[in-house]
């Protein structure tokens, strides 16, 4: 078990290497970063979600709840995580990367709370939206190819965060559907 282990590990250096070395140029340099900070990565959801929120009345009550629940949770459940330091940054171990992101946090790589919270919020909007919203998808996924770009997590990473995020967000929806079908039988009933 632990020689595929080391294997993945390995693989996971590899093609994180790839990604920041060998795609590294001048546009994503630029562009990558941009999703390290709050400006260019909370600013845009929170005003996606407020603007949302006004146009979808049928809709409001959930995404106003379900928004900053599945973000908490989500975010929450990624830092008890982190804080096992299960993982240094990579460019702690490596430092032929390109590091283009912030240097806080050298022990907590794994996950990534930005693909975990990007995923959750874009499964929350899917869910609640529609499927017209499919590419929100594609924010979360870029999200988290910027976070291997600048050198700041490796793909394992990112995948774990994505999965966690996706996780949350199910749960979550799952929890809010019980809860709504429960009042729907509560109101008939009485």
């Amino acid at each position: 078990m632990s020689i595929i282990f080391e294997y993945i590990l390995v693989l996971d250096k590899k093609i994180l290497e790839y990604l920041n070395i060998k795609l590294s140029n001048s546009f994503f340099d630029f562009l990558m970063p941009i999703f390290d900070k709050p400006v260019g990565f909370i600013l845009p959801v929170l005003v996606f979600w407020i603007f949302t929120i006004f146009r979808n009345s049928t809709k409001r009550k959930k995404l106003l709840i379900l928004i900053p629940l599945v973000i908490v949770f989500t975010d929450q459940i990624g830092y008890r995580i982190k804080k096992l330091q299960l993982r240094e940054r990579p460019w702690v171990q490596n430092e032929q990367l390109y590091h283009l992101g912030g240097n806080g946090g050298k022990q907590f790589s794994f996950p990534s709370n930005h693909a975990a919270n990007s995923m959750a919020i874009a499964t929350v909007f899917f869910k609640i939206l529609g499927k017209s919203y499919w590419y929100l998808f594609c924010l979360a996924f870029l999200a988290g190819y910027s976070r291997i770009y600048i050198g700041v997590h490796y793909p394992g990473d990112v995948l774990a965060g994505f999965l966690l995020g996706w996780l949350v967000a199910k749960m979550l929806l799952l929890a809010t559907d019980k809860v709504q079908s429960n009042l729907v039988k509560y109101h008939q009933v009485a």
